[in-house]
């Protein structure tokens, strides 16, 4: 993300709070009523812009950025999680590989986020934690989980975890961020029950700290069901990703595997008909 090429004056950014919201210069972190002076905004332009700061004030959507921001925040305090990476890299097939130690807040086909995790399960298993969590989880949302596990199994399992459901439709990102960072600190997302009006303020508080908290939460946690539903995911090819329906595969006459038709460089031939495909690994083996 490109710092903006003024400084941010955060004092005097024009806005509409909503009831008990915080102002931007003078922000009060929502749990210890600790009033934060705002003495180093090149942290804070390191992070977000001024319009960014002033979506996540206003009620608005939030953006790639203000998970960057969230992520980067606890990569400073928690090393040893893997993940945490930005989001878009997806797009390409960039995730790096987690370990049993991962957390990730990735995006639902530009119009949802949620956050995944290996924290607390088994190999080859990655848990969804969903703000809506009726809905199913997607093919998108599969093909991410399975490019952050790599796994060079022949499937992996996606569980999906009850979680607190946000109210409303604009605030999922704010929740995976508040999940991320409950597994970060060792809690459960599945137990937790934030309150969803606090939580703007409190990420705010955060970025201007330089520190990440978990979010404030309303009175004692609750036991939920932990798995609402699984799924096994199966996986092909050098990559090690589900198929992609952009893209035509192809089985190995030798091994019979499958592998899409970029990620082999298989030619038009193969899928007229006209030769048979054999994968690089086996042709070296037959050598």
């Amino acid at each position: 993300m490109e710092p903006p090429n003024k400084k941010i004056k955060i004092e005097n950014t024009k806005l509409k709070p909503p009831k008990n919201q915080i102002k931007i210069g003078d922000i009060t972190n929502v749990k210890e009523k600790e009033v934060v002076p705002m003495n180093d905004q090149s942290w804070i332009q390191e992070l977000l812009s001024q319009k960014e700061l002033t979506e996540l004030n206003s009620g608005k959507w939030l953006s790639d950025s203000h998970i960057i921001a969230a992520q980067k925040l606890l990569q400073r305090q928690f090393k040893l999680i893997s993940g945490l990476q930005p989001p878009y890299l997806e797009q390409h097939n960039q995730f790096k590989k987690i370990t049993t130690n991962g957390v990730q807040v990735i995006n639902e086909n530009s119009n949802h986020w949620v956050c995944v995790s290996t924290i607390g399960s088994v190999p080859n298993t990655i848990d969804v934690y969903n703000s809506m969590t009726k809905s199913k989880i997607s093919a998108h949302i599969m093909k991410q989980c399975g490019e952050l596990l790599r796994s060079k199994r022949k499937h992996v399992t996606i569980r999906s975890i009850a979680c607190q459901p946000q109210v409303g439709g604009s605030d999922c990102e704010l929740y995976a961020i508040a999940n991320a960072t409950e597994l970060c600190f060792g809690g459960s997302p599945c137990s937790a029950m934030y309150i969803q009006d606090a939580m703007r303020n409190h990420f705010l508080s955060c970025i201007v700290q330089k520190k990440i908290t978990p979010f404030p939460r309303a009175g004692e946690s609750i036991n939920r069901e932990e798995v609402i539903f699984t799924k096994e995911l199966n996986i092909y090819c050098l990559c090690r990703l589900p198929e992609d329906k952009r893209q035509c595969m192809a089985e190995c006459s030798q091994c019979h595997e499958l592998y899409h038709s970029k990620c082999a460089q298989i030619p038009k031939e193969v899928f007229n008909k006209k030769i048979t495909f054999s994968c690089l690994q086996c042709k070296v083996a037959k050598a």
